[in-house]
């Protein structure tokens, strides 16, 4: 064998040494910065999951302010109802009051509790409060309170609640029903919107919030999971990676869309550039040879 073509024969060898070694280097650093990076949508629902607890935090330390605001706003209503009161008959005056006030129920009572006008539903007129299962506002007329307010109750239109304050035209109570949903900021009803788009709140085991449509209708998070551990995490032809988190009682979870795109991508084009860059040199240095 010739001396030149000895030297040719160890270029190439060379050559295909080096690119045996640059493609198995860039395999190692493909496979590092796949395992260390993470797919995109497990990132993303990470990072949502972070910020979704953050949210639950703020909502948990707010929570005091945002029932004192619901009251206030809730008493405003019934004061003003007893100041346009002021002893008027019931010709269709009641129904004005309510309607300022933005209540859908009205009843006005004696000293003792009986109540002596009512709007709408006239027909209780003449009966007690403890009749109507409203005995806790006797303590205003007992002197005992000058306002109270039972407990918000969820209904299919809102929370409803009744509240009662002191009549300033005579002894009795001014009874005013609210109906609205105001309360479920004070719920956690809408601290999902809060968190960000795709999330589950739940509280005691039960779902109290949610903007992630597939969520819908189940009433817990482990139910939820349950549906989508079936569909394989794929909800309307869209793959989502799931995360859960707890924060301050409250377990939370989010979701994000897997948009197909991936570390994988970036990595094979890396790799691929190699291999074309390599081969061309290996190309290059055989031209060379064959001139010599």
């Amino acid at each position: 064998m010739s001396e030149t073509k000895t030297k040719k024969s160890v270029g190439v060898s060379f050559a295909a040494i080096i690119t045996a070694l640059l493609l198995i280097i860039s395999c190692i650093a493909a496979c590092v910065f796949i395992n260390s990076g993470g797919s995109p949508a497990a990132n993303a629902a990470s990072a949502a999951l972070d910020n979704a607890k953050k949210s639950v935090t703020n909502f948990v330390d707010d929570s005091v302010r945002l029932e004192a605001d619901y009251y206030d706003n809730i008493f405003k209503k019934v004061n003003t109802a007893v100041v346009m009161y002021q002893g008027k008959n019931d010709n269709g005056e009641l129904e004005k009051i309510c309607s300022a006030a933005g209540a859908d129920l009205i009843l006005i009572t004696d000293a003792k509790g009986k109540i002596t006008q009512a709007y709408p539903d006239e027909k209780l007129v003449g009966k007690t409060l403890k009749e109507n299962k409203m005995n806790a506002f006797g303590k205003i007329t007992k002197g005992i309170v000058d306002k109270i307010t039972t407990d918000p109750e969820k209904t299919d239109e809102g929370y409803k609640i009744n509240v009662g304050i002191r009549r300033q035209d005579s002894d009795g109570v001014l009874v005013l029903g609210v109906t609205d949903d105001s309360y479920a900021v004070v719920a956690g009803e809408t601290l999902a919107d809060s968190c960000g788009n795709n999330t589950v709140v739940e509280k005691d085991g039960k779902i109290i919030s949610t903007n992630f449509a597939p969520a819908d209708g189940c009433e817990s998070i482990e139910a939820f999971e349950k549906k989508a551990k079936e569909a394989g995490n794929t909800f309307d032809g869209k793959h989502y990676e799931i995360k859960k988190g707890d924060a301050e009682g409250y377990t939370v979870m989010v979701a994000a869309a897997d948009t197909g795109s991936s570390n994988t991508t970036s990595v094979i084009i890396i790799v691929v550039t190699n291999v074309v860059l390599i081969l061309i040199g290996v190309c290059l240095y055989l031209v060379g040879s064959k001139k010599k």
